[in-house]
């Protein structure tokens, strides 16, 4: 296999950086109109202008989300599915963050197949940006008959995480907000999704709700 020198790859960073470059100053422009508009809505007495700058500010929004599904299409792109020890992968996010979870290895197996990085950044934000005042606990298992596909599986319930009011399909989405995980939840979401697994929310003894995560195991995954 031949090496890649960094002169070869100096045109690929480059064309990197201004395709990164005209992401950002497109989302600039889409967010500068939405705020002008709802900040001039906000001082008018006309309903007719004001739907109109609404109107406005909600096509600017959509538009940024229409370009932050094309830069996430474009990472996913670029996603390096490998195998995975997952207790181990826990272990490295818990060195990230300034208040360590509660690990519980209840699984036999917690290899799966993914982009380590990907995944691993994910948790770290899901973690990080907890809207839960208590300590989180992971507890990991294996499903012989899950939800993917009848195929085995493993389990992660992180608790305690309650869904949002709006309801699990809003705290899923890029801009689901702020509470119940924010954007660390649409990360997850997404992420999980694309190795093959899905996440939900999933109510527990005691009256507490947790995040379930299902992941397809690697043995399952080339066995299949």
């Amino acid at each position: 296999m031949q090496s890649t020198s960094p002169m070869t790859n100096a045109p690929r960073v480059e064309t990197l950086g201004q395709l990164v470059g005209q992401f950002a100053h497109d989302l600039n422009n889409q967010l500068a109109i939405a705020l002008a508009s709802v900040e001039l809505a906000s001082r008018l007495d006309d309903r007719d202008k004001v739907r109109q700058l609404l109107s406005r500010a909600i096509d600017a929004i959509e538009r940024q989300r229409a370009l932050l599904e094309a830069m996430a299409n474009a990472s996913a792109a670029c996603a390096r599915p490998e195998a995975c020890d997952v207790h181990a992968l826990l272990e490295d996010v818990g060195t990230r963050l300034p208040s360590r979870f509660v690990l519980k290895r209840s699984a036999a197996d917690a290899t799966v197949v993914c982009d380590r990085a990907f995944l691993c950044d994910a948790l770290a934000h899901l973690l990080a940006h907890s809207a839960s005042g208590d300590a989180l606990t992971i507890e990991t298992s294996n499903d012989p008959a899950s939800r993917l596909d009848g195929a085995a599986s493993l389990v992660l319930v992180v608790a305690p995480m309650a869904p949002p009011d709006r309801g699990p399909e809003r705290a899923f989405a890029p801009f689901g907000g702020a509470d119940g995980g924010g954007l660390g939840l649409a990360q997850i979401h997404d992420t999980v999704r694309r190795t093959g697994g899905r996440a939900d929310f999933q109510a527990l003894p005691g009256e507490v709700f947790g995040l379930r995560i299902e992941l397809p195991l690697a043995a399952f995954a080339v066995a299949g």
